[in-house]
């Protein structure tokens, strides 16, 4: 019987050593995923604040680079001041087109006066063939700015707020300015001025003579030579008419749209034709 009660006691204390070990090991534990989430380093507000201001100071950047493209895409506007060229639109344009002219003149008489004898033609076929790429392209840069100034006149003149009759007289400085007048003077000291004289002084002249007069000691080189003369001549001359001629029939065309819309008192269409020809106007700056 004392042996059962022994055995009785020990099997208590056995299954109390047991219980006192397994929360013993509960307490060891780690609390739970919270605590462990929480137990990560808070950031601090002043390391907040930094990524605030770099978010903000790199905001701040992209935004300059937007205004700078923007500056940089409008360098090119012939006039950014609206009543200046309402008010001196005859003074604009026709100074721009002397100025483009008279640096081509003044670069086409240092030319004949380097290139006077077909020994030294031969010496400068690249300086000639150059000269015919930069009257090309100071008709065809000075056409773009033609169409820039048709369509910077006609929009302020539009929408200047002055009456349907008043806006519709002031339209026709476009034709007598723009089309008539500088379009005119283009015509006659480019196409028909530096472009024809070229023809009359290399080809016709100097290459000309050189075989008149046997001045040539190869007949080939000779031939060559007035063959590239007359190709370049013909191409340039060629491409600045055509130039001219499209920018001269656009702007009137132009001209005559907006003053139909304004004659019948439709300004919404008038509107339409001037944002019609700007999108025409940003294609020909690109090409």
């Amino acid at each position: 019987m004392k042996i059962i009660r022994i055995i009785a006691i020990l099997c208590t204390a056995a299954m109390l050593l047991s219980v006192t070990a397994c929360g013993s090991n509960e307490s060891s534990k780690p609390a739970d995923d919270k605590s462990s989430v929480s137990s990560e380093p808070a950031v601090s507000d002043e390391a907040s604040s930094d990524d605030s201001s770099v978010a903000e100071e790199s905001k701040e950047s992209d935004e300059s680079s937007e205004i700078e493209e923007t500056s940089a895409s409008s360098v090119d506007k012939p006039s950014a001041d609206t009543s200046d060229i309402v008010d001196n639109l005859d003074d604009i344009v026709s100074k721009d087109v002397e100025e483009a002219i008279a640096e081509l003149t003044t670069e086409y008489e240092q030319l004949k006066s380097d290139v006077d004898s077909y020994a030294k033609y031969l010496e400068n076929t690249d300086k000639i063939e150059a000269f015919y790429a930069k009257a090309l392209d100071i008709n065809n840069s000075l056409c773009v700015r033609m169409y820039g100034y048709a369509l910077e006149y006609a929009e302020a003149i539009v929408n200047s707020g002055d009456s349907s009759k008043d806006i519709y007289k002031d339209l026709e400085e476009i034709y007598e300015i723009i089309y008539d007048d500088n379009g005119q003077d283009m015509y006659d000291e480019i196409y028909d001025g530096v472009l024809a004289d070229m023809y009359d002084v290399f080809y016709d002249g100097i290459l000309a003579d050189a075989y008149d007069n046997e001045e040539y000691s190869d007949y080939t080189e000779w031939s060559d030579a007035r063959s590239d003369e007359y190709k370049w001549w013909s191409d340039t001359r060629s491409d600045v008419y055509e130039d001219w001629s499209d920018m001269r029939s656009d702007i009137y065309d132009f001209y005559s749209d907006v003053r139909s819309e304004i004659y019948d008192d439709d300004f919404e269409r008038a509107q339409k034709k001037i944002g019609d020809f700007r999108e025409d106007y940003e294609k020909i700056k690109q090409d």
